[in-house]
């Protein structure tokens, strides 16, 4: 049967059908799914299977058409990824989309996205070269403080308050100087300078 066929829903409104189109729409346009034909075709075939579950009170009808979704993707990604991808004992579905969108691979291959069937081998190949490789394991290590080097400023800086201690009148000049400098300044400005 042709995954666009209108089908009646056997069971819940239609507002909450409607509802679960629109949340199942919307997450498969946050993956990105290009093709809006696309989208509806894989919609439809998930809300099928939704509705050959049966009648469920919890949880709501558009939860359980997310749940779908995602193990449809789940599925499809483990038709995607083969044995010897990498890190393939701590894949997550999240590892597989970023892997899926750094390899441009929903746009190369616009219509295989949770297709049923096998996915073409280009795009298999290159999820699996995409796929996230994991660091060096993490080890023990011991960070030793010590204390911050400031470099020349703070000596210049201790031997100019020293000097200007031992000599007050030096200290009173150069405040003197400072402030004739900047009325000197604001006049030139003012006037046009």
């Amino acid at each position: 049967m042709d995954s666009l066929t209108p089908f009646e829903p056997s069971w819940g409104t239609m507002e909450e059908w409607n509802l679960a189109f629109d949340k199942v729409e919307d997450y498969l346009r946050a993956c990105q799914v290009p093709s809006r034909l696309h989208r509806a075709r894989l919609i439809c075939g998930i809300l099928r299977r939704v509705n050959a579950q049966g009648s469920r009170q919890e949880p709501p009808l558009p939860a359980l058409a997310i749940a779908e979704t995602r193990r449809t993707m789940r599925q499809w990604f483990e038709q995607m990824v083969t044995d010897n991808a990498p890190a393939q004992n701590i894949r997550t579905v999240a590892d597989e989309m970023v892997a899926l969108y750094l390899s441009d691979a929903i746009w190369q291959w616009p219509a295989a996205f949770l297709e049923e069937g096998p996915p073409p081998e280009g795009m298999r190949k290159a999820v699996e070269t995409a796929m996230l490789r994991a660091g060096p394991k993490l080890e023990v290590s011991s960070m030793v403080p010590r204390p911050l080097d400031f470099g020349l400023l703070p000596q210049i800086a201790s031997m100019t308050m020293v000097t200007l201690e031992k000599w007050p009148a030096l200290k009173v000049l150069i405040a003197w100087l400072l402030f004739l400098a900047t009325l000197a300044y604001l006049f030139w400005y003012t006037r046009g300078g």
